[in-house]
């Protein structure tokens, strides 16, 4: 983990112990994220399918690498315009796929992209971002 839990190892130390003695599984939720303590034994039992919950896939568009970053260095931009030029990977490829999506706008007027230009976020670029990572939340991968 890169960042401090609200639960310290001791505490989690003493719900795994006590589970166990009482012959359950822990279950903890860190801020709607759950994380399913199964002891030793357990683990290596047949059963350990069943506890692991598949993984949900993300229903909407997925974007690449490049058109994620540009659209949430828009988003911190909280609906300026900004101008291409001055953000990382906001090539041609990558902007005329988010104004596909319709998660970038142009400047008015412009039909056709050139890294000139400047560009922002649309309101369904931020609810798209939103959205996504409430995904990642609830359904936490590893």
């Amino acid at each position: 983990m890169t960042r401090k839990l609200h639960i310290t190892a001791r505490q989690v130390t003493a719900i795994c112990r006590g589970a166990e003695k009482a012959g359950f599984i822990p279950e903890i939720i860190l801020d709607g994220v759950v994380v399913r303590l199964v002891p030793q034994m357990a683990s290596q039992a047949s059963h350990h399918d069943d506890l692991v919950e598949p993984s949900v896939p993300w229903p909407g568009p997925e974007l690449n690498y490049r058109e994620n970053h540009v659209l949430k260095k828009l988003i911190v931009a909280a609906g300026e315009m900004l101008p291409a030029s001055t953000i990382a990977y906001a090539g041609p490829a990558t902007v005329n796929a988010l104004v596909k999506h319709g998660f970038v706008e142009l400047e008015k007027g412009i039909q056709t992209f050139d890294r000139s230009q400047c560009i922002r976020a649309t309101q369904d670029g931020i609810a798209f971002v939103q959205r996504y990572e409430a995904h990642r939340r609830q359904h936490f991968y590893l």
